[in-house]
């Protein structure tokens, strides 16, 4: 399914008024969830491993982004698809980048380090 990038910004938006979202691709192939769980699910399984100041929340967050957009564009995909970073804060207020995506559900966060995102309050999302 295909899908205008002004009406995932404006998904976003419903769900966090604060949140800014840079201007997004024209057009996103919306997938199912199960196959965004399959991409991010395939290339977060023990491949890295979190540690303090070398290879934490930023570093993990973006090299998945990378691996997912490489399938992207080395699988010749005709659209984007909507997954991206969000830099926001946790619950207990400490500052956290994870992963994000648009699916056929709806708007989603996804953290691979398994911390809880339970009122998870995003400053800047990034598709």
């Amino acid at each position: 399914m295909e899908i205008q990038g002004s009406y995932i910004t404006a998904e976003i938006r419903k769900l966090y008024k604060w949140v800014y979202v840079p201007r997004l691709d024209k057009k996103y192939y919306v997938p199912t969830r199960d196959f965004m769980m399959h991409q991010i699910i395939f290339y977060s399984k023990n491949q890295f491993k979190w540690r303090p100041d070398s290879c934490d929340c930023d570093d993990l967050t973006l090299i998945l982004c990378g691996k997912v957009k490489e399938i992207q564009c080395a699988e010749n995909w005709k659209y984007a698809v909507p997954f991206g970073i969000s830099i926001g804060k946790l619950e207990d207020g400490r500052y956290h980048m994870t992963n994000c995506f648009y699916s056929e559900n709806g708007f989603e966060f996804y953290d691979c380090q398994k911390i809880s995102l339970i009122n998870f309050k995003p400053s800047m999302i990034l598709m």
